[in-house]
């Protein structure tokens, strides 16, 4: 690279815990999300009460 802050031994952290190496400009790389911990690649899924939102709706449209 011809980035002279290129660095191939960038730390990725998830919740604070190393989880691999890769090349960046940024001594330590900070993620919120994963594969491992996609809800998506586990195939589950969190449930959502809509009820209030379909409340909100009607409330908010005046729907009888």
């Amino acid at each position: 690279m011809n980035n002279k802050n290129w660095s191939y031994n960038s730390i990725v952290f998830y919740e604070k815990i190393p989880i691999c190496l890769v090349g960046s400009t940024k001594k330590n790389i900070y993620i919120d999300t994963w594969i491992p911990n996609n809800s998506f690649y586990k195939k589950t899924q969190k449930f959502l009460n809509n009820e209030g939102r379909i409340k909100q709706f009607i409330k908010k449209y005046k729907i009888q």
